[in-house]
């Protein structure tokens, strides 16, 4: 493995991460937001499923653009197709060889996928650790936090990281107020009382059961996402009576998002309504 990386430049994965501004809006979906893109674009690859052929081919895409990071999602937030562990595997260690940082966005998927993090779930950390995990929404407040079990971050000195640090605090554009603080603060602490992962999971196996119960005979229906993050077809949506604090949401065209609050009776009959709301 080399040195670490010293570039601008990321990679992302092809269709799994746009944003509304800078580099990573030359990847929006959106044609105008592409238009408002600036800073370097980064690189959109896409990866074969064989695992060893998806890290050889990585590893050599990464070194050959010198890229310093690559930023994926567990869940595709537009699509709801999850991160197979496998490939998990495959970008870490290509990561690693690459002397590049591994960041992952974790702004829908902390807290409702049966881990603190997604990928902290069994299946993914048993591969290793991202360098940097990017949150928000969930947790009321927006940030990056660093990792240091993380392969490319394990590589820095006690100095280099606190020159990190000190280089995030004195960039930062818009500091958090004192009043979404104390409310991340009480949104970490009633998760923690409350088992909101434990939640997660048991509201997970619930909803994702009566979707599969209200098919009935019919052609099992595809099921997206991770723990109580979940995607389905439209039409899937419309079978199922579901209650009215999942208030669904449009994804991609044809596709709509279950985010339901992590705090309900896990009962069957607390997601029963007669009362449905369009995605909007």
């Amino acid at each position: 493995m080399g040195g670490i990386t010293k570039s601008n430049r990321f990679a992302v994965l092809a269709g799994q991460y746009g944003a509304g501004r800078g580099p990573f809006a030359y990847t929006h979906a959106r044609a105008e937001n592409q238009e408002v893109g600036t800073g370097t674009p980064p690189v959109v690859f896409t990866l074969p499923r064989n695992q060893r052929q998806a890290q050889t081919q990585l590893t050599q895409l990464l070194r050959e653009n010198e890229c310093c990071g690559l930023l994926v999602e567990m869940v595709n937030s537009g699509l709801g197709e999850t991160l197979q562990p496998a490939l998990w595997s495959a970008i870490i260690t290509a990561c690693a060889e690459a002397g590049c940082f591994l960041c992952v966005d974790e702004a829908m998927t902390a807290i409702r996928c049966g881990a603190p993090f997604a990928h902290q779930r069994p299946e993914y950390v048993q591969h290793g650790h991202p360098d940097l995990i990017v949150f928000g929404k969930a947790l009321v407040a927006s940030g990056v936090a660093m990792d240091l079990q993380g392969r490319t971050t394990c590589l820095l000195s006690a100095e280099a990281v606190s020159h990190v640090l000190f280089l995030g605090r004195s960039t930062t554009t818009l500091f958090c107020q004192t009043t979404t603080l104390l409310q991340l603060r009480a949104v970490l602490h009633i998760a923690v009382q409350h088992d909101f992962v434990g939640n997660a999971t048991k509201i997970s196996d619930v909803l994702r059961s009566k979707i599969l119960s209200s098919a009935g005979s019919r052609k099992r229906p595809w099921i997206g996402g991770l723990g109580s993050l979940l995607y389905m077809k439209y039409a899937t949506h419309e079978s199922v009576d579901i209650s009215r604090t999942i208030i669904p949401a449009s994804a991609t065209p044809g596709l709509v998002r279950w985010i339901p609050p992590l705090d309900l009776d896990c009962s069957p009959s607390s997601f029963t309504t007669s009362h449905r709301k369009a995605p909007g």
